[in-house]
């Protein structure tokens, strides 16, 4: 059973999504829909949210790291200005 969903977004980002839509042939609710599938993929069956899923995680430029923020900001900053 399918059901209606109203989104309220910018107008520039829904004429993006309308050129994109053209350019994959697919329609707004099925984007829509697999975003929303590829979100929920990290959700358990009791419905906690826990794992990002790979896709998300990709998109994001999330990576996995033993260090804290805090220490890879150290580092970072460091690297950046090293004499």
């Amino acid at each position: 059973m399918m059901t209606k969903l109203t989104l309220s977004i910018p107008k520039g980002t829904l004429e993006l999504a309308k050129i994109y839509s053209k350019k994959t042939r697919r329609s707004l609710s099925e984007l829509v829909r697999q975003y929303f599938m590829t979100l929920s993929q990290g959700v358990s069956s009791e419905g906690e949210f826990g794992k990002i899923a790979p896709q998300v995680r990709r998109v994001t430029g999330l990576a996995m790291s033993d260090k804290s923020d805090d220490q890879l900001l150290w580092e970072a900053m460091k690297e950046k200005h090293r004499p």
